[in-house]
């Protein structure tokens, strides 16, 4: 292990950046793979960073005790990257990107972590388009094919290069647990043992059990906040919020979108936290260990008319999804700037993908604006994944359905005025707009009722969160397997 803290900027190193695939792209490849019936598998390379060859000229020293041959100071030049460099990750990224690429695999743009190689076959004039799929985590790979031969040959072609710890059908990845039940073709995410592991650490501030991870009609604000130096600040200064509020953060990014909304609140006071945040705080912990079987589920649809492969036996086996998002805002909810809160979850074979939670980052004069502001980052996020999609080799019907409660918002980008009530929003949230008119995305009314994003925007009675969020993003399950 190097010291990296030793090294200077611009002499031991200059760029560290390494990208990792994404928790969408990881979950939309999932979801994919029931309809196309994929086999997934994972592969760990051991010692990573020890492949990777350096740019810059690094030297180190011996530690301290190692027996050394007479008159050898113990310096040496390094040949091949180290773990504890600042630069380690992004030498090895680059190693294994050229080694892929060169064994003809094209690194996606939308997430330059994810590559795809294509395979052709002509028999007696029948085209078959197959494909081998690779997700990229560090050191961590995920391993797709549609058949047993295709992903035996993508197993070797990382075995001729480097040691590989073969792990066989996926089970685990990023601490989250992976449940293939190949007869019924249906995929499961949990963290249920992170979860676990969880209430345990901080079993001894007392977790309770609640049924929704946030009370309903309570809201924050910095007003809630200790003065330094106070009693509470004192007292709360000695509970481990920061601590809870990453893991909650790591839990709601992975499987939980059901507590995205209050996380995301809770994250806003982590340098400075009042009582009431931590007590919030806890029964998040509290929520999820009462509902710790619920997970991510997806499941062959029935429908063939949103998505259709480009391949797999060219046009000959549709692939059965759905595509769709659901968004919605909640005007003015932030009480310090009274910002709106953006909501939206998107869902493919059955289950989400996407999600989000965040204020908008100017203020809303009124609740259409709010609901064509969050229109807009949710046109965004479409798109996006429909590139994904695309160069996963997927063609998507057009246009692709977001679901949205306020009637004003969509006349709005149906019918655009030049008026005083609405000539001041801003030319970037009209994107929604020129997508929707270019056919790219359609605004569709849904009841208020039937908002699945509402969820993500505001805490919601015991009722309607369970039959919005559990009924909806996730599924119970019990695992033959601890997870």
């Amino acid at each position: 292990m190097a010291q990296g803290f030793f090294q200077v900027f611009g002499i031991d190193y200059t760029d560290t950046y390494s990208p990792v695939a994404k928790f969408v792209s990881i979950r939309i490849l999932l979801a994919i793979s029931v309809q196309l019936g994929l086999i997934i598998h994972t592969m760990d390379v051991d010692t990573a960073f020890l492949n990777a060859t350096l740019e810059e000229d690094i030297w180190v020293q011996i530690p301290t005790g190692t027996k050394l041959p007479e008159g050898d100071d113990g310096i040496y030049k390094l040949l091949k990257s180290l773990y504890g460099l600042k630069q380690a990750s992004r030498c090895w990224n680059h190693l294994i990107n050229g080694y892929l690429l060169e064994n003809g695999y094209q690194r996606l743009e939308a997430d330059p972590c994810i590559y795809v190689k294509e395979i052709r076959t002509d028999i007696k004039g029948v085209i078959t388009i197959q494909y081998q799929i690779v997700a990229l985590y560090v050191d961590d790979l995920i391993l797709a094919a549609s058949t047993k031969n295709l992903l035996t040959n993508l197993e070797r072609v990382f075995e001729a290069k480097f040691k590989m710890k073969k792990l066989n059908k996926i089970k685990q990845i990023l601490g989250m647990g992976i449940h293939h039940d190949k007869d019924r073709n249906i995929i499961y995410m949990t963290q249920q043992q992170y979860i676990e592991a969880s209430v345990k650490a901080f079993a001894k501030y007392g977790i309770n059990e609640f049924q929704t991870p946030m009370e309903d009609r309570v809201q924050f604000s910095k007003s809630q906040q200790p003065k330094p130096g106070s009693p509470e600040a004192l007292q709360v200064g000695t509970y481990p919020y920061r601590e809870i509020i990453g893991t909650l953060l790591w839990i709601s990014n992975g499987t939980r979108p059901d507590i995205t909304y209050p996380v995301n609140t809770l994250a806003k006071y982590t340098h400075n936290p009042g009582l009431i945040h931590w007590h919030a705080s806890l029964r998040v912990l509290g929520y999820l260990n009462t509902t710790k079987n619920y997970c991510i589920r997806y499941s062959q649809q029935t429908s063939t008319e949103d998505i259709v492969p480009l391949g797999y036996m060219q046009g000959v086996l549709p692939m059965l999804t759905d595509f769709n998002c659901y968004v919605d805002a909640s005007h003015a909810s932030d009480i310090d700037t009274r910002r709106s809160i953006t909501g939206y979850i998107f869902f493919i074979s059955g289950g989400p993908v996407s999600w989000q939670s965040r204020m908008q980052t100017s203020v809303a004069l009124s609740s259409m604006e709010a609901e064509y502001m969050a229109a807009s980052a949710a046109t965004q996020e479409a798109l996006w994944q429909a590139r994904l999609l695309q160069q996963l080799g997927m063609r998507i019907k057009l246009p692709i359905t977001l679901y949205e409660d306020n009637k004003s918002a969509i006349m709005f980008a149906d019918h655009p005025g030049d008026h005083r009530t609405t000539k001041h929003i801003d030319t970037r949230t009209k994107f929604a707009r020129e997508a929707q008119n270019n056919g790219y995305t359609k605004l569709v009314y849904v009841p208020t009722a039937e908002q699945l994003a509402d969820g993500m925007t505001k805490a919601l009675p015991v009722g309607i969160f369970r039959s919005i969020c559990l009924s909806n993003y996730l599924h119970y399950h019990e695992f033959d397997e601890h997870w």
